[in-house]
């Protein structure tokens, strides 16, 4: 019975929180994208490695026939 409590605590938590930020998103949408990009760099920085940076392509290009 237990398991059960919990199990739909969780989903009413993870319900109103999607909730929730989905009403900051649409009110502050700039501030969203800024602080999320903030994390982003933040990760990069940590982990020495950059998650969205451009790949350079490495080798010939293949040009087309005009």
């Amino acid at each position: 019975m237990a398991k059960y409590f919990f199990t739909a605590l969780i989903a009413a938590i993870i319900v109103s929180g999607k909730a929730g930020g989905k009403k900051v998103a649409l009110s502050n949408p700039n501030n969203v994208v800024f602080f999320a990009g903030k994390v982003l760099a933040r990760l990069e920085s940590l982990m020495g490695f950059g998650l969205l940076r451009k790949r350079r392509f490495k080798g010939k290009q293949k040009v087309g026939k005009v």
